[in-house]
């Protein structure tokens, strides 16, 4: 009974583990798309120097 009443943390342990991984790709995948973005408009820019 004593090691069934320790396992109440399993689930909140494994549901924050889990979030925490989701953060962390989706702050990854922001970040790699706002350096997309900036490249590109970097490169729209130098461009629209080159014609002007």
């Amino acid at each position: 009974m004593p090691q069934m009443s320790n396992l109440w943390w399993l689930p909140i342990m494994v549901w924050t583990s889990i979030m925490l991984f989701m953060m962390k790709i989706i702050i990854f995948n922001t970040n790699t798309q706002m350096h997309k973005t900036l490249t590109k408009n970097k490169n729209n820019i130098t461009l629209k120097k080159w014609q002007w």
